[in-house]
């Protein structure tokens, strides 16, 4: 022991660097290498405990303090990180090891799974004739498990909650949402054979497959997450998908807890749709349109007073917990051109049952006419900026005189209350405009966000009630607030810029 007390100085010098080498080749090859360092602690005791410490984190640098340290590249280091190559190297043997083998795929069977894989690994790298740390054998085995029973070089994104979005343009390009803002991930598949294992472990538990001859598919995971996938000859790139992540059912107080919308704009909002108004929640992708139907929706299906909703929707997004709802979904015609149902045709349906609200999710206005026709209520989901909503229903109104079922949204023949939300550019999501569109082609705000001038602000802004003696005459007289009023709900004092003074 009197070698680990000489650190400098002294004949042990020149000699120590092979001595060191041998011992740490010998310890590095023992499973037990932290109980053996402990040992070899415990027989030093006038060690301080941050000595001790050093020592069992780092023996070489006891060995070779910085005062008398050689060259890195002249200690050899079992413990070196290895290039990736190699590693590669050794994964791709031990993925050829598991080609044929019957592996338990169950989330359940993971620690039989992991041993298996340790076990087949300490036999590649014998052969491989290497050395690898704990660390990188984790990192394998962590790897090898991902592409087993997860989802490859996204699962570690998939299982992180602060992830909301995963886009994978091609085996080389994948990007993600953290926290509201876009990034290039670090992981990247192997090759299109990596990806489309993947999409078919998503696609199984649906019964479909996306292959040359069904290049296309949209499918929602059993956690609710929502995924766009299409695959070579229409994907040049590769196989790509889009995953939005399902984070769970939200409450209107949630969303006023993020800031979506003040609380005097969601109980309007919702008061206008238990008193039978017209609404349509306008925005971008990704602007948070969905999140904001679904809390409107799931509290409208709690209401008793409610006796039935009927959703249609291309895949089911919403999350409704109520029992007096009817699900429905369109069908995108097979292969053949056949077998096609669309939102029309289910709206036309759904007016039979004589719902008292019709909620069109990701339909981009298709199916209202039947439900203008009929006078049934509806909250409808477009895929479009309030402002260029509005111009295309001007342009309808002027240029039509009709809907068409090609583009229904050009004509409004009812009063709709128009809710704008989107993602502004610090990542957050809000509300930015509350409005009455009526049949004149008039647009009537209600609530108006105002962007703060700090452009660095965490908020943004804030949407307020348009309260001012100009507007009030003309606000007093829409048909959502007479609509509301008939209903049992006066919203007026919250329009009144004399209420409350």
């Amino acid at each position: 022991m009197s070698l680990l007390r000489r650190t400098t100085g002294g004949p042990l010098v020149d000699g120590r660097n092979a001595l060191v080498k041998a011992l740490l080749e010998v310890l590095s090859k023992r499973e037990d290498m932290a109980a053996v360092l402990n040992e070899v602690v415990a027989t030093l005791p006038d060690l301080s405990e941050e000595q001790r410490n050093n020592f069992l984190e780092n023996p070489l640098e006891y060995f070779f303090p910085a005062a008398s340290k050689p060259p890195a590249d002249s200690i050899p280091n079992p413990r070196a990180a290895k290039p990736d190559d190699l590693l590669a190297r050794i994964n791709k043997a031990l993925a050829r090891r598991t080609l044929n083998m019957e592996l338990p795929a169950g989330s359940a069977d993971r620690e039989i799974l992991r041993q298996t894989l340790n076990d087949l690994l300490n036999q590649v790298v014998e052969a491989e004739g290497v050395h690898l740390s704990r660390a990188e054998k984790e990192r394998l085995i962590e790897n090898m498990l991902a592409d087993i029973i997860g989802f490859g070089a996204i699962d570690a994104y998939m299982r992180d909650d602060t992830v909301t979005e995963i886009r994978v343009l091609g085996p080389k390009q994948i990007y993600i949402v953290r926290k509201g803002h876009f990034e290039a991930a670090s992981q990247t598949f192997e090759n299109d054979g990596a990806v489309l294992r993947v999409i078919d472990r998503i696609t199984a538990p649906q019964g479909i497959r996306v292959d040359e001859s069904n290049p296309m598919a949209r499918v929602r995971m059993h956690d609710g997450s929502l995924v766009t996938m299409i695959v070579r000859p229409l994907a040049q790139q590769g196989p790509s998908l889009y995953i939005q992540k399902m984070w769970g059912r939200l409450s209107a107080v949630d969303l006023m807890r993020f800031g979506t919308a003040p609380a005097e704009a969601m109980d309007f909002i919702y008061t206008a749709l238990v008193s039978g108004v017209n609404i349509v929640v306008a925005g971008g992708t990704g602007g948070g349109k969905t999140s904001l139907m679904n809390v409107l929706a799931d509290r409208l299906s709690l209401n008793p007073q409610v006796t039935g909703i009927v959703t249609i929707e291309p895949v089911s997004e919403f999350q409704l917990s109520g029992t007096r709802v009817l699900s429905l979904e369109t069908r995108p015609p097979n292969i053949e051109g056949k077998g096609e149902v669309n939102a029309d045709q289910l709206a036309e349906f759904a007016v039979q049952f004589h719902p008292e609200r019709v909620i069109l999710g990701g339909t981009n206005g298709a199916g209202i006419v039947p439900l203008m026709e009929s006078g049934t209520p509806f909250m409808v989901e477009a895929n479009a900026a309030a402002d260029e909503l509005v111009e295309q229903w001007r342009e309808g109104l002027t240029a039509a005189g009709m809907a068409t079922r090609h583009n229904p949204l050009r004509v409004m023949r009812v009063s709709v209350l128009l809710v704008e939300i989107r993602q502004l550019p610090q990542g957050m999501r809000r509300i930015t405009r509350i409005a009455e569109f009526v049949p004149d082609g008039t647009l009537i705000d209600l609530f108006q966000f105002h962007f703060y001038r700090d452009a660095d602000s965490p908020n943004a802004g804030e949407l307020r009630v348009v309260k001012d003696g100009v507007s009030w005459p003309v606000i007093r007289n829409t048909r959502t607030l007479k609509r509301m009023k008939d209903a049992g709900f006066d919203m007026g004092p919250l329009f009144d810029p004399k209420a409350g003074n």
